[in-house]
């Protein structure tokens, strides 16, 4: 069966800067990780997911992004996991991307198999730089980290990216608000488009957000409608 995940992909400097370290810490201590895959830098959401109803999962893929404001986190120092000897750099996320990662996960569930923490509201956010370390090297990286320099940043979530079989199936553009395939994801004068409405959104001469409101409007006054409809139906049937 086929294996979907959801990530956060850094760009630009940002993502330089995380292989840089990843590069870093993999050569010092001759790791071998990057020899024969190429680091990718990312945060996962959900993931691995299991499904065997594709055009759902796309569709509240796109459905939650495009209902949720542009999230936004801060990346502060190192961290580790113990169990599986993972060395990651610590992502302190907002409210926003915390209820994001949530909602992805609870509208799958119902039809979806899912990692084992993509159940739990609380939630570990990380930049894994190295895993499955061996044992004595873990020991020595734990022990140099706080040698490593220290990154420290805010950032905006520019894009969520739904992968299957490792490959990019599509993105969610949250300052375009547009849903890109694998093409367009992949299209630098798209992502330079997206770049110019970042610039601007600290400008703060454009709000990506706007389009939610409307969204929600719309959708309140449909739902309103609805329910007028509805009631009178139910008069009808009483009356008669």
């Amino acid at each position: 069966m086929d294996s979907y995940l959801i990530q956060i992909r850094f760009q630009g400097k940002t993502n330089d800067e995380i292989k840089r370290l990843i590069y870093q810490i993999d050569n010092k201590f001759s790791l071998g990780i990057t020899q024969n895959k190429r680091p990718i830098p990312h945060i996962t959401l959900c993931g691995y997911i299991s499904t065997g109803n594709e055009a759902k999962l796309i569709k509240d893929f796109i459905r939650t992004c495009a209902g949720t404001p542009i999230p936004n986190f801060e990346i502060n120092g190192y961290g580790i996991f113990e169990s599986t000897n993972v060395v990651f750099i610590n992502v302190n996320p907002s409210d926003k991307l915390d209820n994001f990662r949530w909602n992805l996960s609870k509208n799958f569930q119902s039809y979806c198999q899912l990692s084992p923490f993509d159940y739990e509201k609380k939630f570990k956010f990380h930049v894994t730089l190295a895993s499955t370390i061996p044992d004595h090297k873990f020991a020595q990286i734990k022990d140099n980290l706080c040698c490593l320099e220290k990154p420290c940043f805010y950032h905006f979530v520019i894009r969520t990216t739904l992968l299957k079989n490792e490959k990019i199936l599509y993105e969610y553009d949250f300052l375009l608000r547009k849903t890109l395939n694998r093409y367009e994801a992949l299209d630098r004068k798209i992502f330079g488009r997206t770049m110019k409405l970042l610039q601007k959104y600290f400008e703060g001469t454009y709000d990506p957000d706007t389009k939610i409101q409307k969204f929600s409007f719309v959708k309140k006054i449909k739902q309103t409608v609805k329910n007028i409809f509805n009631h009178l139906k139910m008069s009808s049937k009483n009356i008669f």
